[in-house]
């Protein structure tokens, strides 16, 4: 079967006309549109279309450039952002920042400097951060959380600083021989029961008692020394020249002890020394 050539005069002043008539231009909004329907507003210059009974609004490159916005603008971590009604602006977000407003000026990108500033006008009061005033919050003064030591800038020299202060608190004007334990144990030969050992060794201190004695009339004189035990040395002395004397010596009991001359003494020529330890 052969082909046919069919020659067409093609009236493209007509097509123009219909893709014209599609477009629907009219001055003003169709007062009910129908879902579907589709028309250029020639008075503002937007198109417009209706869907789940709403009318929708077509951007164009106008609404773009209106900004003074280029593809050249666009560059990573870039957005799109209007302070003024109709026109938008690219808006480049740097690292660590937050894209908001501040209390003047329009949408930025706000670094954390920004935010402590504006925080810190503020005056957040205690109970928005949970008992903490915003001061200790950027802080971290009264910190109630567990944070690593590592992540804490200054944290080993404050800790120094304080163990160094309670030491020294502790040690005070010990003498440097005396101020670890180590060497006051042994300075108390290392002796876990210090206390009682010296109790017992207070118990058998040696103990004396000296008193003159002789009146020109008695040979025997009665001395309280109080030693509490019967365990006591007793000697006598001439004062005149320190020459032991023989006397006779009775324990009359714990505390007493009399000595008997064999002759009458003068005023104080006679002293006697009583020595007691407990045993």
């Amino acid at each position: 079967m052969g082909t046919k050539l069919v020659e067409l005069d093609h009236d493209y002043a007509g097509i123009a006309k219909i893709i014209r008539a599609l477009h629907n231009p009219v001055a003003s909004d169709p007062a009910s549109p129908q879902n579907g329907e589709i028309w250029l507003n020639t008075t503002t210059g937007t198109f417009k279309y209706r869907a789940a009974n709403a009318t929708k609004v077509l951007a164009t490159m106008d609404d773009v450039t209106a900004g003074g916005l280029s593809q050249s603008l666009f560059d990573a971590f870039t957005i799109l952002a209007a302070d003024v009604d109709n026109t938008p602006t690219a808006l480049t977000v740097g690292a660590s920042t937050v894209v908001g407003r501040r209390s003047t000026g329009g949408i930025v990108a706000v670094s954390f400097a920004n935010l402590k500033a504006d925080l810190e006008a503020l005056s957040i009061a205690a109970a928005t951060l949970g008992g903490s005033t915003l001061a200790n919050v950027l802080a971290r003064a009264n910190h109630t959380g567990t944070q690593a030591a590592s992540t804490i800038s200054d944290f080993n020299t404050a800790a120094d600083a304080r163990v160094t202060a309670g030491i020294n608190a502790v040690i005070d004007a010990a003498p440097g021989t005396l101020d670890t334990l180590n060497e006051l144990a042994a300075a108390l030969g290392d002796d876990p029961n210090f206390a009682a050992t010296m109790a017992t060794s207070l118990s058998l201190k040696t103990e004396i008692y000296t008193a003159n004695f002789g009146n020109g009339a008695l040979q025997s004189f009665a001395f309280s020394h109080g030693f509490a035990t019967s365990n006591v040395l007793v000697q006598v002395f001439r004062n005149a020249d320190n020459a032991e004397v023989e006397c006779g010596v009775t324990i009359t009991d714990a505390n007493t002890v009399t000595v008997t001359t064999v002759s009458v003494p003068t005023s104080n020529a006679y002293r006697v020394h009583i020595v007691g330890r407990n045993l």
